[in-house]
């Protein structure tokens, strides 16, 4: 708790490190965590966060019962900010900038941010940034072995990892979430790993993660929900077990079990999802769903380009426009290579093993191959 108070009360830690004991455990259960940068969306467009910017190593340790029961957001989260509704971040870490967080269990997170968390509806504040370690990160964040557990809701941008990855560098390794994840906005997002990876986002690298809890929401997949605004993404070894569906009314279901929407519409990227695999049941029942990518969004004043090598889905794939066993719907250049889809697909217009539709740009699929049903009024096998 010093640590914490020290850095919401203006310490970065810039360049030092922090440790835990080895492999101790430390029980959160029956308090309400204050998040260590405890910060609210507000005060990030005011320029007054408070946040870590150093080296934190949980040396194996296990913190259980991370809850925010009882937490009230500072007054910045209340009306303020210009942010409608208010929102506030939360997690281990609530803002983190510059920061490298490595080994540590959280097992048995209990937060539900989704709901508004002061009593006067005249202070309205719903959680936005939110996740058992890291709410929100800007400038660069590195995370490697971290393992979480429990239950994580949120209004927006939610996941076990990190709520928004926004900055110029974020690296994410060796990191599995077994949490079940979800949000209450409409078009909101979510993933296991990460809810939201954009602005000013240079290059987002996640490798070897795995989730393997439950994810539901509107943009959603199993490692993360929504790509923005970056110049390059890599997806590396990651997999996807957990159930990934796509039910908010009122808004958008783009579904995947690896990403769930890369939007792309206003700016150029490269991203590349390499030796990735879904064995979960992914559904949207909006719009699309694919077992790898949900949808690969573009426009005519943006050069995406987008690779998939090595990847397989092993799930079943419902959506209610468009289901395909690896991408369900792409805009812009997409290159698909010794990719494999053995799962069931359904849709109510178009189901496919590999693409489901594809425009906008030059399509390549090359050693691919689909087995499993495929179920729709339209059917294709690529």
């Amino acid at each position: 708790a010093a640590f914490r108070d020290s850095v919401n009360s203006g310490n970065t830690y810039a360049g030092k490190y922090i440790e835990l004991r080895a492999n101790k455990t430390y029980d959160l259960s029956g308090q309400a965590w204050t998040p260590i940068g405890n910060s609210a969306r507000g005060s990030i467009v005011e320029g007054t966060t408070k946040y870590f910017a150093g080296h934190f190593d949980g040396r194996n340790a296990t913190i259980t019962g991370l809850n925010n029961q009882g937490y009230v957001p500072i007054s910045d989260s209340l009306k303020e900010g210009g942010v409608e509704p208010d929102e506030y971040l939360f997690g281990l870490f609530g803002f983190t900038s510059n920061a490298t967080i490595a080994n540590l269990n959280l097992v048995d997170v209990n937060i539900d941010a989704s709901i508004d968390a002061d009593s006067n509806d005249d202070n309205e504040a719903y959680g936005d940034g939110v996740a058992a370690l890291v709410g929100y990160s800007t400038n660069a964040l590195t995370v490697d072995n971290v393992a979480v557990s429990g239950t994580i809701k949120g209004y927006d941008s939610v996941a076990g990892i990190v709520g928004r990855a926004y900055g110029t560098e974020t690296n994410i390794t060796d990191c599995i979430n077994d949490a079940d994840i979800s949000h209450t906005k409409a078009n909101g997002k979510a993933g296991g790993i990460i809810g939201i990876g954009s602005q000013d986002a240079v290059t987002i690298t996640v490798t070897n993660c795995h989730n393997t809890g439950d994810v539901t929401g509107g943009n959603v997949g199993g490692i993360i929900g929504y790509l923005g605004n970056v110049t390059t993404a890599l997806f590396d070894g990651c997999s996807n077990s957990g159930a990934i569906t796509g039910n908010v009314s009122g808004g958008a279901s783009y579904v995947g079990g690896i990403l769930g929407y890369d939007s792309g519409y206003d700016f150029s990227k490269t991203v590349t999802y390499r030796n990735c695999l879904n064995s979960g049941t992914i559904t949207a029942e909006i719009n699309h769903a694919g077992g790898i990518s949900g949808i690969l969004g573009g426009s005519n004043d943006a050069v995406n380009a987008r690779e998939f090598t090595g990847c397989t889905n092993f799930g079943s794939v419902s959506g209610q426009e468009t289901a395909a066993g690896i991408v369900a719907n792409s805009q812009g250049q997409l290159t698909v290579t010794d990719c494999h889809s053995m799962g069931n697909i359904s849709a109510r217009d178009t189901a496919a093993g590999i693409v489901g539709r594809a425009g906008g740009g030059p399509l390549t699929i090359d050693s691919c191959t689909v087995s499993g049903t495929l179920d729709t009024p339209n059917t294709a096998v690529t």
